[in-house]
């Protein structure tokens, strides 16, 4: 019999000292997924790094931000990171989903929606929701194969743009925490 192999990473609470990495991963992504799709005028001036680092250490420190992280189990290299308001009204709202382009399609996305499922879950709300840029076909597909149901289209700020945003939801975020990836 073989053993089962075991993940090359790790799900965890970020720390502090995690979010000069986030940001990176964040950036990069953001860099390659949007860089396509939005003018370059208006998405350089948000690929600021002291901005964001501003804002997600802003977001660290308030008690209803849940911040979860996939790090290399032996390097402790951020992989990937959820970042979920769990404030916003009328449900929690999942503002950030990032995963590294060199790991992308190991499956590193999809475990960290089942967690960031689980922990909302375990603090007592049913749903959940997102928005992702409209044109981001990449990522609808994937969060539509979650389960995401597709809930209409909000304009957002994006800097000094507005961009429409397909805005996803999950009304039983159990059924997103015990989904079985395949």
């Amino acid at each position: 019999m073989t053993a089962p192999v075991r993940r090359a990473y790790v799900v965890r609470d970020a720390t502090e000292d995690d979010l000069e990495a986030m940001v990176a991963v964040k950036l990069r992504g953001w860099a390659d997924a949007y860089g396509p799709l939005i003018d370059p005028e208006i998405l350089r001036p948000l690929l600021d790094l002291r901005q964001h680092l501003t804002r997600l250490g802003r977001l660290f420190h308030q008690r209803a931000t849940l911040l979860l992280l996939a790090v290399e189990r032996k390097q402790e290299v951020v992989l990937g990171f959820a970042l979920t308001d769990m404030a916003h009204q009328p449900e929690p709202l999942l503002e950030s989903l990032h995963v590294s382009a060199a790991v992308r399609g190991l499956g590193i996305g999809e475990v960290l929606m089942r967690a960031t499922a689980t922990r909302v879950a375990a603090c007592g709300h049913t749903s959940m929701r997102l928005a992702v840029v409209e044109s981001n076909r990449a990522a609808r597909k994937f969060y539509e194969r979650l389960g995401g149901e597709l809930a209409g289209v909000e304009p957002h700020r994006w800097g000094t743009a507005t961009v429409p945003s397909a805005i996803y939801r999950w009304p039983d975020i159990i059924a997103l925490a015990e989904l079985s990836f395949r």
